[in-house]
């Protein structure tokens, strides 16, 4: 793998109180030899309050590390990436969304321990040279578990998407139930460009992708989290070839976790419910979307069982 290098001039200083992108990379490089698996952090620009670029990371532990830098598949308008900028993603190193994959971004992925500071590099290069970010405090960044508590607070030097306590004193109180679901269902139409949306009588939100059939869920706990989930195929009975066949699966991806439930062969992925956003709700749907919608395929042809959707959509959103 060829070293990517980076020149570091006094012009790229910037005024004020902004790091230099050096010292910004060296912190990143820092925070993601940090992150526990299960773990993933999102940095990502704004203008007129939306979140347009992003790059993404998540541990996987043993299954690796993965990073994603975003794609035409989630930009549109004159935010969309040129045929250029899409090449200097791909002269970067990314490798490229391929029509009929399951990854919708351009993505890299390292086996464990990973180059951390050659993926901090990469991200930057990406950030300043093929997205246009100026200086590191037009980055805003998120961080998650895939359960359990966040890791630790990353020093990164920059603000979080938003605040996770109140004027920035004291602890946030947790937020209820009743209060996440209707910010849930605003990134859910976001997502679907519709003003409605529908529900089953489990007070689901299915969405139809493909031959699969998605289920956004919002589930009470501490903390709520919401939950994209898809039945990839009823009537498949248990064996230890399937087992394995999971097993296998869940050990090459990361976003997401298949498993063999009742008959059913189910994918399924969770996030924190507060503090939602239409970005997050996209990339679970497309992400879980596209692994259910592949898998009923490959695990049908092999162990059985029935698709999800076989004939026209009904009080599907």
């Amino acid at each position: 793998m060829s070293e990517i290098v980076v020149d570091y001039t006094p012009a790229e200083r910037v005024d004020g109180d902004d790091m230099f992108w050096e010292q910004f990379e060296g912190r990143l490089s820092a925070v993601l030899g940090r992150m526990a698996a299960g773990s993933f952090l999102i940095l990502s620009s704004r203008a007129d309050d939306e979140i347009v670029y992003y790059v993404q990371f998540a541990q996987g532990g043993r299954g690796g590390f993965r990073a994603e830098a975003e794609s035409n598949n989630f930009l549109a308008g004159r935010w969309a990436l040129s045929p250029a900028q899409e090449e200097q993603l791909a002269g970067l190193g990314w490798q490229c969304p391929m029509p009929g994959d399951s990854d919708l971004n351009f993505m890299r992925q390292w086996p464990t321990p990973a180059p951390y500071a050659e993926i901090a590099r990469l991200a930057v290069r990406s950030l300043r040279e093929v997205y246009g970010i100026e200086r590191p405090s037009e980055l805003v960044y998120r961080r998650f578990a895939r359960r359990g508590p966040d890791f630790a607070e990353p020093e990164l030097g920059i603000q979080p998407e938003r605040p996770t306590t109140p004027n920035g004193r004291g602890k946030a109180s947790a937020p209820k139930l009743a209060e996440l679901v209707p910010l849930v269902e605003r990134a859910v139409k976001g997502f679907l460009g519709v003003d409605e949306i529908v529900r089953d009588k489990d007070g689901d939100i299915p969405i139809r992708q493909g031959s699969a059939l998605l289920y956004v869920r919002t589930m009470d706990g501490a903390p709520p989290v919401v939950r994209v989930f898809s039945l990839v195929l009823r009537g498949v009975e248990s064996s230890r070839p399937l087992l394995e066949a999971l097993n296998q699966i869940n050990a090459k991806i990361i976003f997401g976790r298949v498993l063999w439930a009742s008959g059913q062969v189910i994918v399924s992925a969770e996030v924190p419910a507060a503090g939602i956003s239409t970005e997050q709700i996209a990339f679970m749907c497309l992400q879980i979307g596209a692994l259910a919608d592949h898998l009923d395929d490959e695990l049908g042809d092999r162990f059985g069982g029935e698709k999800m959707f076989d004939g026209p959509k009904n009080l599907v959103n």
